[in-house]
């Protein structure tokens, strides 16, 4: 009965139980790492693959987030206007505010009386003894009203074409416009397709006006559009989304996006961003959006090799129990059986660090690059 109850202490010990997860945890970890993604823990990768919606912003990540100054159109003399513009985006770091001044050159600075920002729609300002306001089409249309219908169709032909506008207003008129356009990353419509094949919904919040996003989101194929979101807004949004049941991850690359990145289930920043984006995210990427649909395969890979070695520790267990039992097993078989179910579910946890992307995968990221 002693012999036969050391035996049971051996046998019955759960270290291959205990064995399943930890060394599969970490090697998916050094294998996200490996693929360029930074995953700031187990908890955090084992979450990646429950993910079944991801949001994800416009510009910068989508897109290159470089946007250029196309068109402009100016109701009196140029020179003026584009001064006293970008003397008021000299004072944003925002993208579109470094495009308009890419645009503009050299100019002089102009003294304003009074400049205010208001987060995420443009500017307002009062210069030699005018109104001005600069920014989105709402915002500045606020303040203009009606416009003529000739032009009122060339800026929504421009919205249609996926640009952004900026308009520029004195008092009630309608003075000047810029119309921006960022290229779409080559990779972004190939990220849309797989996250389509893992059965993810995607979401695009910007923002940009609905038809210009809607345009952007039409090429790639993406799910739905929010647009005109301020960052509280994008926040929102993702908290509704939880609340509907989905799991979401947040996929951004500035600072407008921080909060929406921290409400998200799981947040993916992109490497090239902003620092407090990608300290706010669980994940960082480090080169392309494929990363996304990868991170969820690798995820959802480790939780069914986890699977695997929690079903097949205990029925080592229990085999080796009742082995005992019925009184055919010896102790040195017993070690044996313990120890080796260890070391195999070990040697399984560690198959993930030899995950392959999927071949569908880079023959999509290869047919995006060369269209683009």
């Amino acid at each position: 009965s002693f012999y036969r109850g050391m035996i049971l202490l051996t046998v019955a010990s759960p270290c291959a139980l205990v064995a399943s997860s930890t060394p599969a945890v970490l090697a998916a970890i050094s294998r996200a790492a490996r693929m360029g993604v930074m995953v700031k823990g187990g908890q955090i990768m084992d979450q990646i693959g429950d993910v079944n919606l991801v949001v994800m912003d416009k510009t910068g990540t989508l897109t290159q987030g470089q946007p250029q100054v196309e068109e402009a159109w100016f109701a009196e003399e140029a020179t003026g206007l584009n001064a006293l513009v970008a003397t008021a985006e000299a004072t944003s770091t925002h993208p579109v505010a470094q495009a308009i001044l890419n645009y503009v050159g050299d100019y002089q600075a102009v003294n304003l009386d009074q400049l205010e920002d208001v987060t995420g729609r443009g500017f307002t300002c009062t210069y030699q003894g005018h109104d001005w306001r600069i920014g989105k089409a709402d915002f500045v249309l606020e303040a203009v009203g009606q416009v003529p219908a000739d032009l009122e169709q060339v800026l929504a032909k421009q919205e249609a074409a996926g640009k952004t506008l900026v308009l520029v207003s004195r008092d009630q008129a309608l003075v000047a416009w810029y119309a921006l356009f960022d290229r779409v990353k080559a990779e972004s419509k190939a990220t849309v397709e797989l996250l389509h094949e893992l059965g993810v919904q995607v979401v695009m919040m910007t923002g940009d006006h609905q038809s210009a996003a809607q345009t952007i989101a039409n090429d790639l194929g993406i799910d739905q559009v929010q647009a005109n979101c301020l960052p509280d807004d994008k926040a929102r949004l993702v908290a509704d989304y939880k609340a509907q049941g989905y799991c979401v991850a947040m996929v951004g690359d500035g600072i407008n996006d921080a909060p929406a990145l921290a409400q998200a289930d799981v947040s993916f920043a992109i490497g090239s961003g902003t620092d407090i984006a990608m300290e706010t995210a669980d994940c960082v990427i480090m080169d392309d959006l494929t990363r996304v649909p990868q991170a969820i395969r690798l995820s959802r890979r480790m939780k069914t090799i986890i699977m695997q070695n929690i079903i097949f520790a205990l029925a080592v267990i229990v085999c080796l129990i009742a082995a005992n039992v019925f009184q055919v097993v010896s102790l040195p078989l017993g070690v044996v059986g313990h120890e080796g179910s260890t070391i195999l579910v070990i040697l399984n946890g560690l198959r993930l660090l030899g995950f392959r992307h999927n071949p569908s995968d880079l023959k999509s990221v290869q047919a995006a690059q060369v269209a683009q």
